[in-house]
């Protein structure tokens, strides 16, 4: 009788070379000094437990400090040969970082992260901003939900502001005019008034759980979008492919977030532009004429917002921009309407008829906008059954 006998270094080994990893967290920096510190003393304690995850960091060529301090994580041997636009092994578990040559935003930063993960053979990448931080085993839970439902293909938790405990967002809300916001933002956590699986409009990039093997069928975000929005594109994807986009109903994210005026109005430029883009990329031509007459109307409304409060150039150069990247979103049009399996009315259907924003504190938006809003919503159910 033969007898196979291996010590326990080589039955280590053995097993260490099957094991896949089952997730990575992804985080695109920038400016990333000011958390630099919180973040790792938050983070370390979950790699050190976990053999099956690891921690993407992707630096995209930082004007502060960033990238110096985090080349001190890196190993002895490479610390004074860094090179850009390769994954670096570091003195953390399970963690790489790739140095950008140029700041490649929100959308091919994190592209960057899930072209690894796919590589690596991860089940899931978990995104997560620069300044959130994962609370209360916060990573297993939205593991968990995901490993036995198996149709979600994203999964949001409630984000809180870190300032004051209130909600950041309990997903994000989508207008049908692809005006999105923040759901609940502000608000007072209550846990008996959300379920966890029930369905939202998207989740918010900050931090949220994708299925790779979904992100493999939908694509990754458009890197033309840089940021904002190319969040709710890849979940509305998911969504045409007939797939779920989900909330998980505890607070495991905790958000040092702050709306500042002069942040916003870059924020504006990049919503208002590709807000444009993703009405052109998902809805059909019927649709798109049929919500023109409110778009126009709206359009104006925040023509005339931008004049009063300061940004109308940017609001200009969002329509310029829109134009000249409209070749390539008509690339994506092309695919998504190919390969969509629901129709416009259960988009729309899903989609809220008003706009709930603290961003836009102004007395005849609230009032006079909603209500055209409210009242054009009930035209278009009338109109749209395709």
């Amino acid at each position: 009788m033969l007898e196979f006998v291996l010590n326990n270094d080589i039955f280590i080994l053995l097993i260490d070379s099957y094991i896949f990893m089952k997730t990575a967290i992804i985080v695109a920096t920038y400016n990333f000094k000011k958390w630099i510190n919180e973040f790792f003393e938050k983070i370390t304690p979950i790699l050190e437990k976990r053999d099956d995850i690891e921690l993407l960091i992707i630096e995209n060529n930082s004007k502060d400090e960033t990238a110096s301090i985090l080349k001190a994580l890196l190993l002895d041997d490479v610390e004074n040969k860094t090179e850009k636009e390769k994954w670096i092994d570091t003195k953390l578990k399970n963690t790489k970082i790739y140095f950008s040559n140029e700041n490649l935003y929100f959308a091919e930063g994190n592209n960057v992260g899930f072209k690894k993960s796919l590589e690596d053979n991860c089940k899931y990448s978990f995104l997560l901003n620069q300044d959130a931080f994962l609370i209360n085993g916060g990573l297993e839970k939205l593991e968990g939900y995901l490993d036995v439902n198996i149709n979600t293909g994203s999964l949001q938790p409630i984000i809180l502001v870190k300032e004051n405990n209130r909600i950041n967002a309990s997903g994000v809300s989508l207008n049908y005019l692809h005006i999105g916001y923040d759901r609940d933002f502000n608000k007072d956590y209550k846990q008996e008034n959300y379920k966890t699986g029930e369905n939202i409009n998207y989740g918010m990039g900050a931090a949220i759980l994708v299925r790779n093997s979904i992100l493999e069928q939908t694509g990754l975000f458009p890197k033309e979008y840089e940021m904002y929005h190319e969040d709710s594109f890849l979940q509305l994807r998911m969504k045409y492919l007939g797939y779920k986009v989900e909330l998980f109903n505890e607070p495991l994210v905790s958000h040092d977030y702050k709306f500042e005026a002069s942040a916003g109005f870059n924020k504006y430029y990049f919503t208002e532009r590709n807000r444009l883009w993703n009405i052109v990329c998902f809805y059909k031509i019927p649709t798109i004429i049929a919500i023109f007459p409110m778009f126009f109307i709206m359009e104006l409304g925040m023509i005339l917002y931008s004049i009063t409060s300061g940004w109308f150039k940017l609001k200009i150069k969002s329509y310029l921009d829109f134009l000249k990247g409209l070749k390539k979103i008509l690339k994506y049009r092309k695919e998504i309407q190919k390969t969509r399996k629901i129709k416009d009315r259960t988009l729309i259907l899903e989609m809220t008829d008003k706009v709930y924003t603290d961003n836009i504190k102004n007395p005849l938006f609230n009032i006079v906008a909603n209500n055209l809003l409210w009242i054009y919503y009930k035209f278009l159910l009338l109109i749209i059954w395709w």
